[in-house]
């Protein structure tokens, strides 16, 4: 939607926003082994193979689902995460009702080993209070969606044997962490870095670290 404003097509969009990020980069003297870009071809290939696997294991179903979608979260919320006047709490915008055929990720099945490997290791969430954060959002945490259809979203990464879905957003999103230490590509870099022993993330996308890409990795009995 943004780049139809701006009368761009999305991959020229993102090409001026990726550019942004490597100026900001600069300016502030960080440097780095790999700048990824999720459109790259490497990383549709580990998403497609992460998406296919998940499906074999029976972790991926399709599903027909009316929810409340926040696009500024890219995902579906229930009515007690938003404020009193029914908005996104971060967003400040109403989610759109959306009703749609997609893939489901089995994220409850992760639910109870997540809670328990946050409470087995005290250091794993920090600051502590963060972690009460999650524990709390896990809760009522439910299956998430992982595609959309092509009607809705035409620009992604296709889902492998079905083209009328594209996946999106949170595999394809999180799991670019693989594909820049070279997952399925170069397999003494991936275990040179795998698994990392820091990862530094804002407090705004911390449910999908802590819960979506743990329970994704737990799924693929990747550390």
């Amino acid at each position: 939607k943004t780049s139809a404003e701006k009368k761009l097509s999305p991959q020229e969009f993102c090409d001026e926003i990726a550019a942004k990020f490597k100026e900001e980069w600069a300016l502030l003297n960080l440097k780095y082994d790999r700048f990824i870009r999720t459109t790259e071809k490497d990383h549709a290939k580990v998403v497609q193979h992460i998406f296919k696997t998940l499906v074999e294991k029976g972790d991926i179903y399709k599903a027909s689902y009316t929810g409340l979608y926040c696009t500024g979260c890219e995902c579906f919320l229930n009515e007690r995460e938003l404020d009193e006047n029914g908005c996104c709490p971060d967003h400040k915008t109403k989610p759109q009702e959306v009703r749609e055929e997609n893939y489901f990720f089995r994220l409850s099945a992760y639910k109870d080993r997540i809670i328990e490997h946050i409470k087995n290791n005290p250091t794993f969430i920090l600051p502590e209070y963060r972690a009460n954060e999650v524990l709390n959002q896990l809760k009522d945490v439910q299956d998430i969606s992982v595609s959309r259809s092509k009607e809705s979203v035409s620009w992604g990464i296709p889902v492998p044997d079905d083209d009328s879905q594209v996946i999106y957003v949170w595999i394809d999103a999180l799991s670019n962490y693989l594909t820049g230490i070279g997952y399925l590509n170069n397999p003494s870099l991936y275990e040179k870095f795998w698994p990392a022993n820091v990862h530094m993330v804002g407090k705004d996308i911390l449910k999908f670290h802590s819960i979506y890409w743990i329970a994704l990795l737990m799924a693929m009995e990747i550390p």
